[in-house]
Formats: structure tokens, sequence, C-alpha cells
């Protein structure tokens, strides 16, 4: 990976050693092609190498039914062996018994990624995404890891651009809505274009709304967000 300890322009040090520990073999990594867990892939295969990292996306019927073809889109972009890659079907929002109980042996069996963060998610979404310290201490010690569990998504796009990777991260998709562009109008927008204006950077990505429009509505505005105390 070259350097092991990246000091972001905040000044946080995100440490790759810690996070993917040298003991690791066979990684499992949950990816939906957003932000952090395009990144995800991007650290796993250079951290242990394409064979060795298997890469599961949630298929829901009805809902994001594609999310899953972009994830092995980017995967397989990256790096990730087209066998190594699983779309575990969901139907009705839910999983089936059997893939519930398949994903389960998978976690069971290897070291399992997840790019889950706190950050603004607990500002656009509801306190409930909050991850505590003790639920992340719980989840290594089952052998799952969260290494963005406590930067917000600045300092996820921020690490982007400190590692070299920025053409990958206009590639990611973070909107929830099936299309060749962001709708620059769901949360999952806004949190994308609060991160990238944090650090006083535009988005190369695409959107149906002009970017400074956006900019004005989820980041110089707080009319958005859920927990208006936090911002």
């Amino acid at each position: 990976m070259g350097k092991d300890r990246v000091v972001l322009e905040d000044g946080t040090v995100f440490d790759l050693k810690y996070h993917f520990p040298d003991h690791l073999k066979t990684v499992v990594l949950s990816m939906s092609g957003g932000v952090e867990s395009t990144l995800l892939c991007y650290l796993l295969v250079e951290r242990y190498g394409a064979e060795n990292v298997r890469v599961m996306s949630g298929q829901y019927v009805g809902r994001r039914w594609w999310e899953a073809a972009n994830a092995r889109r980017l995967a397989t972009m990256i790096g990730v062996h087209d066998k190594n890659f699983h779309a575990i079907a969901q139907t009705k929002e839910f999983m089936s018994a059997k893939d519930n109980w398949d994903m389960y042996v998978q976690s069971r069996l290897h070291y399992v990624f997840d790019g889950w963060y706190n950050g603004t998610n607990a500002k656009l979404f509801t306190p409930s995404n909050v991850t505590s310290k003790e639920t992340v201490k719980h989840l290594y010690d089952t052998n799952h890891f969260l290494p963005f569990a406590f930067l917000e998504k600045h300092q996820t796009i921020d690490l982007y651009y400190k590692l070299g990777l920025d053409d990958l991260l206009y590639m990611s998709y973070s909107c929830t809505i099936q299309s060749e562009v962001h709708c620059g109008k769901c949360p999952c927008c806004y949190e994308r274009v609060r991160g990238f204006a944090t650090l006083g950077k535009k988005d190369q990505a695409t959107y149906n709304v002009d970017w400074d429009k956006i900019v004005d509505k989820c980041y110089k505005s707080d009319e958005h967000l859920v927990n208006k105390k936090e911002t």
C-alpha cells in the first residue's frame, strides 16, 4: 500500500496497517459501490491481493437490483476476480433463509469488512445509525472490521485524494435512484455533496441538479437535516 499512515487535511491520522492487519488472509467485503465500500475494495485488494478478496453485494428486488451490478463493475475494475463476486439475492427487502445462511457461513469462515461509518450519517438520517465504540469492538472481536466507523464523509473523500485515487472516487455511486447520474436530491446525494463541500472541492461525478444549488441546499442550509442541533 505504500505508506501505512495517512494524515488527512484536518489532522486525523488514518492508520492503514492497523485497520488492515498483515495476518489476515482471505477477506470478505460487503459492497454497494458507494464512496466507502469502493475505497475499501481497493484497499483490500492492495493489501491482501485480488485472489484473496471476496465481495458480496445484496440484490434488493424492486429497489436496488442494479446496485449489485454496479458494485460488480467497480470490483472487477479494481481487480477482484469475477468468481469471487457474489450477488446475494433478496426478496421483499429481506434475504431468503438460504442466502442469509450463506452470508453467515462466509462471515464466520473469513474476515469480513464493511464500509459502515458514522459522521454525517447521524445528521442526515437518524441517531440509530450511530455506531458505538462498544459495537465496533464487539464486531472486531468476531472478525468483522469497520475501518471507517468513526470517519465523517469528508474524511473518507479526503483519503481518496491523499492516496491519489481521484478517478476512482468519481466512479463511485451514492444515489438511491438508478440512473447514469446522481439525482442530487436524496439524502445520500446530500451527504456526498456535503463531504466534498466541507473540503472545498467539487465532485466530478454528474448530477441532475446544478452543483451550486445542491451545495446551497444541503451544505449552506440545514433545513434537510434530521438532527439540526448537530450542525
